[in-house]
């Protein structure tokens, strides 16, 4: 147990073995023996906190394949057969046990695969680690074991984001699932039940204790809110505070004796009042969970305190007995448990090849991308490139055809970089747990997946392409070649691009640096510079470029011995350029092409595939090793430094001093940090977990496990002598500690237990809650201004039923006739429809703040107290449904109301129908979202704003327009105040490129941003996951207090502990099937369920755990009879009649508004902010990220900058030649293609940049032209004006390009254009496509025939007049040719070349002088004087189209309601 922060993951890593070398200290042992890193991953089995699974297979199947590799092999068929259980046996068994049943044959799922649910996907992690449990685990009868619902899912698949499968409860079962299959002598779990509902937790926590008890079998797992019946089947329990400190470690029964008679002593010796601990930390009452106890100690009192109770527990009988059993097991060592089972190599590559090929198949997003999208391109390229002739443009389009081909597949190898980086994480979590190792996995790759996705696209274009296009006829042979050197070349793009993959750090990073390596590699390619002309410093890189040579092949290959000559037609009417008939090998020879070469470059060719995958497999071998952990952390430590270092020269972080002004809060003496204690006993850790480093000390650790004779294994944490366990900043949720929250630091004391609603209940006993000082009562009070004064919102719905389609037909009803209703309670007077209230002046609120007694009652200060509703039900019960529907985030019909069909969502296979009204008036779905506050599960913040800067954004855009700004800023910190975020109030939030905020520290922020408004509604989706149980106590408690003060708070959450619970005003329990089991005061559940004989079995049991086990234990007929149950009861009645009553009411109202136009309708908006406003303080936002955005700095900025030198170098002073020319035509088509693949890898942080927009614009923070608006102006343009001016600026007079400053000013411009241009084709892409793979898959598409048709590939006099319409649109189009309009209309001094020996003299050379206008007309282009305006009008135009696309699919298509 601990906080977040405290080191919990990182113990547990380094416990199993998975985090080892440099900045790891201290001693392991097991049994009294010492054991490395590789012991234990041998003999322990690991369920990770996130969920990593193959999204195409089954749950079966995944558990099948698990099985054969973990399990020996059976000796006999089927258990019974007194030689042991079938794989199959133990499989199903597992999967009962977990209750996977249901999801058995069901796609788990992944970001390209709908599937499980979460806690589907824990469940079948468990499983996996469970394969290997002792026989007598093999249940026959459901009733010897919890059942965890996965039996049912059996045969689903796991599914991800395009084929659906599992949900993530099921997820997470899956994944303890595979564990359980072959559940070693020790078993780590990390966080199993987060995700999950309290029954289900409760359900996989007893089958590990079971494990334990019965299997002989050491389980060690980190947990967060533990109900009291789940502690109480701890044996024993670790407690660690917040900077990492053991503050207890032993048994668990004696956990609560020995902490309170240690506060006790520590407040006795404090000596002070105010060092004093309440009493509700020296004593863990009867209604208090041990474990909340056991949190609250360490996160609520001072940091002086928990120190002392580190020392009082090292002196402790607990912690000598367990020196003395430590010292014992050491003296004497036993016997290591036995190492997990390794199969053999030839099972582990049949094992891994049938699931990859599976994967080949069944993928959507590797079906799509390499066979259909590939025989698309194939038939498409035939059909444009057909009959390709012998003539000038036929040579142009035969070269330009080859290259195209190369390219394709180079861009699609590119684009399946997320598939591959998923299929990494897969199996860095399956070698680490000892599935299989990395050469089994490399060759399988090679041989099941990575050939037969290679081989394929390059027959589409063989078997159509190449007859149709009319590429070397009657030559068997070069058919063949042509295949070799497109497979090659699609396996060493693969190859490398794998590589990438395996060394970057992220998706992005990766995608970023795998475009710049494929475009610097296609630069040397032969086509784009002529291969006679790479500079001597340059030709190192060009032996590099498996480009180069496969190139080259295809070339000669098409070429040499070609049965017919060749020959040049031009406009210029000479003879003197001899020949103008030539063969083969002469437009070889012309084209720097070496006709003997071929087999050379066959050879290399291969080479570098080797190369590559010799690479790609030594990373592979080498990732999570110490070494690369080591390189990891160094590359991160440079680019930090490199980011903080460019942040520091454009921007500068607001003053600390300022904050402290706003908020009154002074440096106290407990939120400095604490010196270093040396009572330690666990290693000391930092820098985003990358490392432990250690300080020396005199104490030996003491944490080992009490002689069971139940329990075959011991572990000994042994720490090198030194200081505890601290967090440090970035990194995972338990590797940071959360700004000072544990021991003493931001978060205030709280409230006295329980709203109104818990003191009219009568409930009595001692609450951990502890009332707030005058200060930060005051504080309370500026987050209650702008609240309704005299009324409050009751928020009720009627018969919301919601259905999902079936893809294979039919429906599923998530909702089933859900009627409720949450505000005051029902013996209240109901509040007027749409109540205002009185506007008051800025001074008229100070002024009432100012006299408001401390603790004054809310009904005294005009203020009526509503109501906190908690949502309880299992996993899948259909609670962030009716959040969604409740927020107007779904659209739903109203029977008999205001619409009288089904509402659909866009894009969106679920609808939904039924009531919502609010003071009794029906309401539809939009005005809902203008007057609810919504916080959502999944965190959506911007990484490079700080705390401050965000709230601020929302309080200037959200609160009333007319509030002063001193008082924007005095409610800004008084949200931080009370969400405990002032010291990271100037921190970065943070996300995958900028360190910052942990995920417990990004909940708070989100919370924060909609307490800022304080609107009438509030509605919050698992406001506490991800929380230990004391924070999210208080996050709770400060919701109680908003609904005290007015504000209708209604809540889903997962495992309340009882004191959160006594919080809740009334309560809605949804079955599995999303139907009401009850609905109402929460005084009323327990008396409800117990007039049906339903009562606890366990005295003391918490109401909530009691509730949640009735639905989710009982079968299906049971759970039907307490909905039928509730229907009749007289709380149901009663509601009724209060719902009734409002209905009358607003119905009354509705006359009223209808008679009297002057009555407003609406409710108050959440913000008034004129569009002039919302602009402002976007742009503001917006101009930060330009300049804070690693990834766009080292991809707009660094990169580009780069890549403009590099290509100045390479195209140095060219010629005016035959050779000059076309390096002309090159650098300017490069400069083209780099700026169309720069916007293209930066669709992952446009689709990031776009969910932050759907959620703000939900939230009502500013409108979709206002954000357009920004992001044109102060993104859009800042990031794409820069990188044309490098390569304009440095390339243009390195390269020697026309001189003169007109002419630099229209290559600018055109730059400019195309780079907007192509940044708003990715925009629009991103905005109609629904996730990262597919939107960079079609901007690849669209980018390749951008390119195409741009006049350099494809010869414009041999276009087809049928594809003249796509060659339109093509924007590369326009400004190709509007680049090399300028750079040679009107010039003159060029001449064509024959080809000639290297070193001739330059006057024996035979040549023709030709213009600037001879060159243009022989290629197609206009010569005439306005072809460059109007390639610049039609370009401005394409832009002018793309981005009214782009703001039409983010207004009507992007998330709407």
């Amino acid at each position: 147990l601990g906080p977040s922060g405290a080191g919990k993951t990182t113990l547990l890593d380094v416990l199993g073995g998975r985090r080892h070398g440099e900045g790891v200290q201290g001693e392991i042992r097991v049994n009294g023996v010492e054991v490395h890193a590789s012991d234990l991953r041998s003999m322990c089995g690991y369920v990770q906190q996130d969920d990593v699974l193959p999204g195409t297979l089954t749950v079966s199947e995944y558990l099948a394949f698990q099985a054969s590799l973990k399990l020996p092999p059976a000796k006999k068929g089927r258990q019974g057969d007194g030689e042991g259980p079938a794989h199959s046996d133990k499989v199903w068994s597992v999967i009962k046990q977990l209750g996977l049943t249901r999801v058995a044959h069901s796609f788990i799922g992944d970001s390209f695969m709908r599937g499980l649910s979460g806690g589907e996907k824990r469940r079948v992690s468990i499983a996996i680690e469970l394969l290997c449990a002792p026989g007598l685990l093999l249940l026959d009868e459901p009733t010897k074991a919890w059942t965890l619902g996965l039996t049912r899912v059996a045969h689903s698949f796991i599914g991800d984001s395009f084929m659906r499968g599992l949900s993530g409860g099921e997820k997470r079962r899956v994944s303890i699932a595979i564990e359980l299959l072959c559940a070693p002598g020790l078993l780590l779990l990390d966080e199993p039940t987060t995700g999950l509902d309290s029954t289900n937790a409760a359900r996989v926590v007893d089958i590990l204790a079971r494990l334990a008890r019965e299997g002989g079998i050491t389980v060690i797992l980190s947990i967060h809110q533990p109900r009291p019946d789940i502690f109480r089947l701890m044996d024993r329990a670790m407690l660690l505070s917040g900077n990492g400190e053991v503050v207890y470690s032993g048994p668990a029964a004696d956990a609560c004796n020995h902490l309170g008679a240690a506060s006790e002593s520590v407040a006795a010796l404090a000596g002070l009042q105010q060092q004093q601990l309440p009493s509700q930390l020296t004593t863990c009452s009867a209604d208090t969970s041990p474990a909340d106890f056991m949190l609250d100690l360490v996160i609520r009192s001072r940091r002086e305190t928990v120190v002392a109770l580190v020392d009082a527990f090292r002196d402790s009988e607990i912690a000598q007995n367990d020196d003395t059993w430590v010292c014992s097991l050491a003296d004497s060592p036993g016997v290591l448990p036995p190492a997990k089972y390794m199969p053999s190599f030839a099972t582990q590559l049949g094992t891994l090849s049938t699931r990859l090929l599976r994967n080949t198949y069944r993928h959507p997003f590797l079906v799509l991308l390499n066979f259909v999208a590939s025989l698309c391109a194939a038939i498409a390229i035939g059909l444009i490139f057909r009959d390709a002739g012998t003539d000038t443009g036929g040579i142009q389009n035969r070269l330009g055809v080859l290259f195209f081909m190369l390219l394709y597949l180079s861009l699609m190898s590119l684009s399946s970089l997320p598939v591959w980086r998923q299929e990494k994480l897969l199996y860095l979590r399956e070698r680490d747990s000892g599935s299989y190792g990395s050469a089994a996995y490399y060759i399988a790759v090679v041989v099941f997946d990575l050939l037969p996705l290679r081989v394929l696209p390059p027959f589409f274009f063989a078997l159509f392409a190449y007859w149709v296009v009319g590429l070397h006829p009657s030559c068997a042979s070069c058919l063949l070649w042509f295949i070799g050197v497109l497979v090659g070349t699609n396996i060493a793009s693969a190859f490398m691009c794998m590589a990438i993959g395996a060394a970057a750090p992220s998706n992005s990073v990766a995608n970023m640096v795998a475009s710049l390596v494929m475009m610097l590699l296609l630069l040397f390619g032969g086509f784009l510079l002529n291969k006679q002309r790479v500079p001597v410093y340059c030709r190192w890189i060009a032996k590099l470029s498996f480009f180069n040579y496969a190139y080259e092949a295809l070339a000669v290959n098409e070429f040499h011995g070609f049965p017919v000559d060749f020959y040049f037609t031009s406009p210029i009417k000479t003879s003197v350029l001899p020949p103008l008939r030539i063969t083969g090998d002469g437009v070889l020879n012309e084209f720097g092409f070496d006709e003997f070469g071929f087999k050379e470059d066959i050879v290399m060719l291969c080479v570098l595939c080797v190369m590559w995958g010799g690479l790609t497999y030594t990373l592979l071998a080498l990732a999570g090793t110490a070494a690369a952990e080591q390189a990891s952390k160094q590359a991160k430590t440079f680019l930090h430094s490199l980011g903080a270092c460019v942040r520091a020269m454009f921007i500068s972080t607001p003053p600390a001093t300022d904050y402290q002004l706003l908020t009154d809060a002074a440096p106290t003496e407990e939120s400095s940090p604490s010196p270093p204690n040396n009572h330690g006993r666990v290693p000391y850790w930092r820098n985003l977990g990358v490392g432990l480093d250690t300080h020396q000390g005199n104490t030996a650790d003491r944490s080992g496990i009490e002689s069971s004779s139940d329990v075959h294994t011991a572990v000994e944490i042994k720490g090198p002598q030194e200081q505890p366990l601290r967090g440090g900043p970035g990194g995972r949720d338990e590797e940071v500690q959360e700004g000072g929250l544990a021991n003493g630091g931001d978060w205030p004391p709280m409230r006295p237990g329980g709203s109104k609603g818990a003191k009219s209940r009568g409930q009595a006993g001692t609450n951990v809650l502890q009332p707030l000082p005058q200060q930060q009562q005051q504080q309370l009070g500026v987050l209650s201004q702008g609240l309704r004064e005299g009324a409050c919102t009751v928020l009720s719905w009627e018969n919301l039923t919601c259905k999902v389609a079936l893809p294979q037909g039919g429906a599923r009803y998530v909702l089933q006739a859900v009627t409720g209703c949450a505000g005051p309670i029902p013996n209240s007077p109901p509040p007027h429809p749409f109540a205002q209230p009185p506007s008051q002046s800025h001074a008229a609120h100070t002024a009432a703040r100012e006299h408001s007694p401390q603790g004054a009652n809310t009904a005294a200060e005009g203020r009526q107290p509503s109501c906190l509703m908690a949502v309880l039900g299992p996993s899948g019960a259909g609670k962030t449904t009716l959040l969604d529907i409740l927020a107007g985030r779904k659209p739903y019909g109203v029977q008999g109301g205001l619409l009288t069909q089904w509402g659909r969502q866009a894009g969106s296979s679920s609808t939904a129908s039924g009531e919502v009204r609010i003071n009794g008036r029906l309401v539809d779905s939009r005005t809902l979202s203008h007057v609810v506050g919504y916080v959502q599960q999944e965190v959506v913040l911007p990484g490079t704003s700080t705390v401050w800067e965000y709230l601020t954004f929302h309080a200037s855009l959200r609160l009333p327009a007319q509030t002063p700004s001193e008082e924007v800023q005095e409610r800004v910190a008084a949200v931080a105040e009370q969400l405990g975020l002032t010291k990271v109030a100037h921190n970065f939030i943070g996300d995958a490129f900028v360190r910052g905020l942990s995920g417990g520290e990004k909940r708070r922020v989100s919370i924060a941003v909609e307490l800022l408004c304080a609107p009438g509604l509030l509605l919050l989706d698992e406001p506490t996951t991800g929380l230990d149980s004391t924070n999210a106590a208080r996050v709770v408690d400060i919701m109680a207090g908003l609904a005290r003060d007015g504000v209708t708070v209604l809540m889903s959450i997962h495992q309340p502990r009882p004191d959160i619970f006594r919080l809740m005003d009334r309560l809605l329990l949804l079955s599995s099937e999303g139907q009401v089991v009850f609905t109402g005061p929460t005084s009323a559940a327990q008396d409800h369920f117990g007039s049906l004989g339903l009562v606890p079995s366990t005295p003391g049991t918490s109401v909530a755990d009691h509730v949640l086990d009735l639905v989710i234990k009982a079968p299906r007929s049971q759970v039907s009879q307490l909905v039928y149950a509730f229907t009749v009861s007289a709380t149901a009645h009663a509601d009724n009649a209060w719902i009734t009553a409002l209905i009358m009411q607003g119905t009354k109202a509705d006359r009223a508004a209808s008679a009297d136009p002057h009555q407003s309708n609406k409710a108050r908006p959440k913000y008034q902010a004129s569009y002039l406003q919302q602009v402002s303080a976007l742009s503001r936002r917006l101009s930060a990220n330009c300049v804070r955005h690693p990834l766009l700095i080292g991809l707009n900025f660094g990169a580009t900058f780069v890549m403009a030198l590099g290509l100045g170098a390479i195209y140095w002073k060219s010629g005016r030649d035959t050779g000059g020319i076309q390096d002309r035509f090159g650098s300017l088509f490069f400069m083209l293609m780099y700026l169309a693949l720069a916007s293209l890898s930066s669709l992952p942080i446009w689709c990031d940049d776009r969910l932050l927009f759907v959620r703000e614009r939900a939230a009502g923070a500013y409108g979709t032209a206002a954000y357009f608006t920004s992001v044109v102006l102060f993104d859009v343009l800042p990031m794409r004006l820069l990188p044309p001016l490098f390569f304009v600026a440095a390339s243009y007079p390195m390269i020697g390009l026309r001189a003169g400053g007109l002419y630099w000013a229209h290559t600018l411009l055109v730059l400019v254009l195309s780079n907007i241009t192509a940044a708003s084709l990715s925009m629009a892409i991103g905005a109609a496509l629904p996730s990262v793979a597919l939107a960079n898959m079609a901007g690849s598409l669209a980018v390749l025939l951008s390119m195409l048709f741009g006049g350099f590939l494809l010869s414009r006099n041999k276009m087809p007049g049928w594809i003249g319409w796509a060659a339109g649109l093509s924007y590369v189009r326009y400004a190709f040719e509007a680049l090399v309009s300028t750079e040679f209309h009107g010039a003159t001094g060029f001449r064509f070349t024959a080809f000639h020996q290297p070193g001739a003299p330059p006057d024996k050379l035979p040549h023709v002088n030709v213009s600037g206008d001879d060159i243009l007309a022989t290629f197609g282009f206009s010569t005439s004087d306005s072809a460059y305006w109007d390639d610049v009008a039609a370009l401005t135009l394409l832009c002018g189209l793309l981005l009214g696309a782009t703001f039409l699919l983010l207004k009507y298509r992007v998330g709407r309601v």
